[in-house]
């Protein structure tokens, strides 16, 4: 469910350390893409240094979907 939102207030989770420790504590993140909420919920995994046709990114799994860390915005949930 997508939803226009503001990631405003909200603590970023902007290196692949702060990431693992959301994981390691099970805390809910907020996914963003372009400034619109498209996820929540915790951190199920991290794929790290996945290529796809040349391009090697970190993947974030969260409810069985799958984000791109370079493409999208994490912060914690309040």
């Amino acid at each position: 469910m997508k939803q226009k939102n503001s990631s405003a207030g909200f603590r970023s989770l902007s290196t692949l350390l702060h990431l693992r420790t959301a994981v390691i504590e099970q805390r809910p993140v907020l996914v963003f893409m372009a400034g619109e909420l498209i996820g929540s919920g915790v951190i199920d995994a991290i794929d790290e240094n996945v290529t796809f046709d040349d391009i090697t990114e970190d993947i974030v799994y969260i409810k069985g979907e799958r984000y791109i860390r370079n493409v999208c915005a994490f912060y914690y949930a309040r």
